[in-house]
């Protein structure tokens, strides 16, 4: 049919608990195993946690927050704030399983933006 794997960006990723899978040789090719990657734009970690995700969303609204801070200092902002801040820092978190701390990270972060 025409199609081909990319195997430098095939990975064997272990979900849940478990050993970490060893390589795998398929057509001649080494496919390595990894803990976490990233997929449409979520972190998918080995261990089933969204604390990953969820620290890397904060990480990456942090840095746009940061960028735009001489524009915060302005009234009337707050639009732009959840549409260039919040909507980063939620991305996929419809998916995400929440832990207390999680949820205290998350209202660390909005917090402090404020």
């Amino acid at each position: 049919m025409g199609l081909n794997a990319s195997w430098s960006k095939t990975k064997i990723q272990n979900l849940g608990h478990g050993v970490t899978p060893a390589p795998v040789q398929l057509q001649g090719h080494i496919v390595e195993s990894t803990d976490r990657f990233t997929y449409l734009g979520s972190d998918i970690h080995s261990s089933e946690r969204s604390t990953p995700d969820i620290l890397r969303r904060i990480g990456l609204a942090s840095n746009i927050f940061g960028r735009l801070a001489n524009v915060w200092k302005r009234t009337g902002l707050i639009r732009l704030y959840n549409a260039l801040v919040i909507s980063i820092l939620l991305y996929g978190s419809e998916t995400w399983t929440l832990l207390k701390a999680d949820e205290r990270r998350l209202e660390a972060f909005h917090m402090n933006c404020q």
